[in-house]
C-alpha cells in the first residue's frame, strides 16, 4: 500500500513536471528554429552590398565609416539613456518640477538631433563612395528604409555591414 502511494506520487510529479515544461520547451524550440532560419539569410549589410553591387574596397571603406559613426554615437546614446531615466524619475515624483522635466526633455531632444545629424553625415560619406548607378539605387533604398516595415519599425538607412 505504502509502495503504491509512493509510486503514484512519483508518477503525478513526473506528469506535472512534464506538463509544466512543455510550453517552455516549445518556446525554446521555436526560438532555435527562428535563429536557424535567420542564420541562413544574408544579414542586412550583405543584402545592402549585393543590391548596390559594391566592390570589396567600397565594402571595406563603408564598414570603416559605419564603425567610426557607431563609436562616436555610443556616448551620445548612453547619455540619452541616462537622461531618459532621469526624466522618468522626475516625472514620477509626488510633486514634479516642470522646469526640471522640460530642461531634461530638451536635452534629450538636442542629443537626438545630434544623432540624426550624424546619421545624415554618415549617409553622405557612404554616398560619396558610390558611382552614379549605385547612388541611384542607394537613394531609392534610403527612401524605402525610412518607411516602417510590417512590424512597425523604421529603418536607420545605414545598411550596416558585419564582418564575417
Amino acid at each position: 500500500m505504502k509502495r503504491s502511494i509512493v509510486l503514484l506520487s512519483a508518477l503525478v510529479l513526473i506528469g506535472t513536471a512534464s506538463i509544466a515544461q512543455s510550453p517552455q520547451m516549445n518556446k525554446m524550440g521555436q526560438r532555435q528554429k527562428m535563429m536557424h532560419a535567420n542564420s541562413e539569410k544574408p544579414d542586412r549589410g550583405e543584402r545592402f552590398a549585393q543590391a548596390l553591387e559594391l566592390t570589396d574596397a567600397q565594402k571595406t571603406k563603408i564598414e570603416e565609416i559605419h564603425f567610426a559613426a557607431m563609436k562616436s554615437m555610443k556616448s551620445v546614446k548612453n547619455t540619452i539613456g541616462e537622461k531618459e531615466a532621469k526624466l522618468k524619475t522626475l516625472s514620477s515624483a509626488d510633486n514634479p518640477d516642470l522646469k526640471a522635466i522640460t530642461k531634461v526633455a530638451e536635452e534629450i531632444g538636442d542629443l537626438r538631433t545630434k544623432m540624426f545629424v550624424s546619421q545624415v553625415q554618415t549617409k553622405q560619406e557612404v554616398r560619396a563612395l558610390l558611382d552614379e548607378k549605385q547612388k541611384f539605387k542607394f537613394d531609392n533604398m534610403n527612401m524605402m528604409m525610412g518607411k516602417k516595415d510590417h512590424h512597425g519599425r523604421g529603418g536607420d538607412g545605414f545598411g550596416q555591414m558585419k564582418k564575417g
